[in-house]
């Protein structure tokens, strides 16, 4: 349940960043980037610190085409 609070708290952390994008690019407040930066990239590693244990698309991509084959086989038999 932890991980799932914590990845609650980093995508709230990049919404506030998109929101910050947003004032910098409608009203050119510049002097915001530097908080853009922290709010959208640092401080959502810094609150999962790598802990996201899903698979990578690569290696789902795959097992899913492996999986498709052998039930593509299996209707080929029948």
């Amino acid at each position: 349940m932890n991980d799932i609070y914590k990845m609650a708290e980093a995508s709230e952390m990049m919404s506030v960043g998109d929101l910050c994008n947003i004032q910098i690019r409608q009203n050119q407040n510049w002097n915001l980037l530097p908080n853009y930066g922290v709010l959208s990239s640092v401080a959502p590693t810094q609150i999962i610190k790598g802990r996201c244990n899903y698979p990578g698309f690569p290696q789902w991509l795959g097992k899913n085409s492996s999986a498709n084959k052998s039930k593509r086989l299996i209707r080929e038999l029948k």
